[in-house]
């Protein structure tokens, strides 16, 4: 019996020493560091601040005006909501801006801006958008692109108004293309190029018939603040 027992244990010793030998001869392994990639999804917040410019011009019921350049600053707030699956993101947004998009051309020879001893002035007072996005992430940054809804309140005057004057609020299209950055858990950075068709549109009074066109470009920077309520996504980096 004694002989069994002594025999019982130096096998398991044996085993107990072959093992410790079989782990110290592999290699370490790593843990996997995990790590926190950033999530686009969430609704934000955020205000836009930029340059508009475009060509417009004036008609009425024989003649329109040579088109002349309309430019000025433009700044407004935005909120919108996107949702991410995978690389691909969707978002809906919305914004509405100041401008001061205006411009003139005087009267002088040929017919000045078209019509005989006028000037012609047009401007963009205030313009909004109600867009769709369509986003690819490289984690922490967004190239996008956009398009929807456009409308904004449009102003032009025939001699600073001594003959007429013309306001009205237009609906339109617009589409573009930008890039968002999140520098922060919850602050993003973006510049964005769009185009806003507002079409054209006429007013007759007094015998006297006015017409806008109006089409502009706007590219603008803005940052946004996004209310991270569900948290980012944990991913295994290796």
């Amino acid at each position: 019996m004694k002989s069994v027992l002594t025999a019982a244990t130096l096998a398991i010793l044996a085993s107990t020493a072959a093992q410790s030998a079989d782990m110290a001869a592999r290699p370490l392994t790593k843990a996997p560091v995990v790590d926190r990639l950033y999530s686009w999804t969430g609704l934000y917040v955020g205000g836009t601040a930029g340059y508009g410019w475009g060509r417009t011009r004036q008609i009425d019921d024989t003649r329109s005006s040579p088109e002349f350049d309309y430019e000025g600053f433009v700044g407004g707030g935005t909120l919108g909501y996107n949702w991410q699956a995978g690389a691909v993101v969707l978002g809906f947004e919305t914004d509405i801006s100041y401008a001061d998009i205006k411009g003139a051309i005087a009267d002088g020879p040929g017919w000045g801006c078209g019509f005989p001893t006028t000037s012609c002035h047009n401007e963009v007072q205030w313009f909004g958008t109600a867009r769709g996005r369509l986003g690819y992430a490289l984690d922490r940054f967004l190239p996008y692109i956009t398009g929807g809804l456009a409308y904004g309140r449009v102003y032009g005057d025939f001699t600073s108004c001594s003959l007429q004057c013309i306001e009205s609020t237009r609906t339109g299209w617009t589409a573009g293309a930008g890039l968002e950055w999140a520098f922060a858990s919850s602050w993003s950075a973006k510049v964005e190029y769009l185009r806003v068709d507002l079409g054209e549109f006429s007013v007759t009074s007094g015998g006297n018939t006015l017409g806008v066109v109006t089409t502009f470009d706007v590219v603008r920077a803005g940052i946004n603040y996004k209310f991270d309520w569900g948290g980012a996504p944990l991913v295994a980096k290796y």
